[in-house]
């Protein structure tokens, strides 16, 4: 299967000429480059050989990697994925820690300088040390391994993609929904004189939108994660965001619908409530450490 050219191979499982060029256009908007550079990107698609992948996966919520693998009928993504060797997604793969790190490690020097990298998530710059992967940041391991794949990052470039990721993200964000029961919830802390704030990995303009759309009667108290040195499932947000609330850690009641989420109340000896409004079941959450479980924030009593 190495041995048979990318292009072939996708043509014989029924993609046309015009629906690569229409991939290769996408792909070239979300690398931040001008679309014209399309044809380039399918002609170099279609001479290659089956590649090593490395999929480095950083500040993103998982949905995207469940999505494609959960697909119910052939898409281009389930044809490319069929078409490449993937030898490296700690989501995906088998191995992990250390284990996953001598993949990656190894798939890098057996074929440097041909592999490709695909990255999904944001990568933060004002603090490296916000999401890192191993010990080694985000932007790091992200030049680290461009660089074995020939196409090392020039200077900002970097900024440029995470920057992107910001606008498509506001771009696709614009009327967000609220979950049942939020508002109320909020409501009914704020009667009882109960102080809450909102800790998000994002950052806060990022969530601005999801914010308006609560109607909120005052600005609520955001914590987001350019204030801390380490991502969640480390404890660091959720302890800043005890400490900007006056609250004893173990005193305060944190609620979050994914495993990390749990993971980072236990570390900062929170209790946690876990919300089956994302990407895990309740199994999931209870797994990871939640002290209850709910299926909408309308259960939360107060």
């Amino acid at each position: 299967m190495r041995d048979v050219l990318v292009g072939d191979y996708l043509r014989s499982r029924g993609l046309t000429r015009r629906g690569l060029l229409k991939f290769c256009a996408a792909a070239a908007s979300w690398m931040a480059l001008p679309p014209t550079l399309a044809q380039e990107i399918a002609a170099a698609l279609e001479k290659a050989r089956r590649p090593s992948v490395i999929w480095l996966p950083f500040q993103e919520c998982t949905g995207c990697t469940e999505s494609i693998t959960r697909a119910d009928s052939s898409t281009l993504e389930s044809l490319i994925f069929e078409a490449i060797s993937l030898d490296y997604q700690h989501t995906l793969q088998a191995a992990a820690g250390e284990a996953a790190e001598e993949a990656r490690r190894r798939a890098m020097q057996d074929n440097w300088g041909k592999y490709l990298v695909v990255v999904d998530g944001s990568i933060p710059l004002g603090n490296p040390g916000y999401s890192t992967i191993a010990g080694v940041s985000n932007a790091d391991m992200l030049r680290e391994v461009a660089e074995g794949a020939g196409m090392p990052l020039a200077p900002g470039r970097d900024e440029a993609i995470d920057e992107r990721c910001g606008r498509i993200f506001a771009e696709m964000n614009r009327h967000p929904a609220v979950l049942p029961g939020a508002g109320d919830l909020l409501a009914r802390l704020d009667a009882a004189g109960i102080p809450w704030a909102i800790a998000t990995s994002s950052r806060r303009e990022q969530v601005a939108a999801s914010v308006d759309a609560l109607r909120l009667t005052r600005a609520p108290l955001i914590v987001d994660g350019t204030h801390v040195a380490h991502a969640k499932p480390a404890p660091d947000l959720l302890l800043l965001t005890a400490s900007h609330l006056n609250a004893d850690p173990a005193s305060c009641w944190y609620v979050g619908d994914a495993t990390w989420d749990m993971l980072a109340c236990i570390a900062a000896g929170m209790p946690a409530i876990g919300v089956t409004t994302g990407a895990v079941d309740a199994a999931a959450l209870l797994a990871a450490g939640a002290t209850r479980v709910v299926a909408s924030l309308a259960e939360i009593a107060v």
